[in-house]
């Protein structure tokens, strides 16, 4: 039976680079492993590249599009996630529909028609392990009111996650930055990537242990 294994936090927690490097790991133990890239950023990327206005981009931040966003987001995870095919040994997710779940509640549409659906469409043994990425940001961020604001939007993106895959039977476990990114202001750009590096190898190291062989 093939192992997904989702990964899943707010944004700017280090989802992709973990996930290269996580089915990196994988590969390296002789096992076929495929790559579930994010759907969300999969339609933002393409709505950045149509040609159209951006006000008529089907995107998250433009509000009147928000509900055909995540049908899309939706309809293509679903798609995404039945047409795994049968001879992978594991399957490394960047996110999955219960993320679906949790954008929709913290937009405030926990009583929309699309959120049932989802709800419904998510079984106990959809997935093996959930691993929570903790935010990591950049060493660029200051304390303004903006990302005030962020913080405390990311925050709510963060509990809404945790409780959209806890309602369905999962226990994310959380999986640290191992770095401060401030930390590491006024270091060379070499420095920076050995840093960086060393904390994803970390982090591949703490997941492994989670992962039943």
């Amino acid at each position: 039976m093939t192992k997904k294994y989702v990964l899943t936090g707010p944004m700017r927690s280090g989802k992709s680079d973990l996930k290269l490097a996580l089915s990196e790991k994988l590969k390296g133990l002789g096992l076929q492993v495929c790559v579930m890239h994010e759907a969300a950023q999969y339609f933002i990327d393409l709505e950045k590249t149509s040609g159209k206005p951006e006000s008529e981009w089907i995107v998250p931040w433009n509000k009147p599009k928000f509900l055909e966003y995540q049908t899309n987001v939706f309809t293509r995870q679903n798609e995404w996630e039945r047409d795994i095919p049968n001879y992978v040994d594991a399957v490394v997710m960047d996110r999955a529909r219960p993320d679906s779940k949790a954008y929709l509640a913290v937009e405030g549409y926990a009583n929309d028609p699309l959120y049932a659906r989802v709800s419904e469409s998510i079984k106990r043994d959809d997935y093996s392990l959930v691993l929570m990425c903790e935010f990591i940001g950049d060493e660029m961020m200051d304390k303004n009111e903006k990302e005030r604001r962020d913080i405390e939007k990311r925050e709510k993106i963060s509990d809404e996650l945790l409780k959209a895959y806890r309602s369905h039977g999962y226990e994310p476990i959380v999986v640290k930055k191992f770095y401060n990114p401030k930390d590491i202001l006024g270091l060379s750009d070499i420095e920076k990537a050995l840093i960086k590096k060393k904390a994803i190898e970390k982090r591949v190291e703490f997941v492994m242990k989670h992962i039943e062989m």
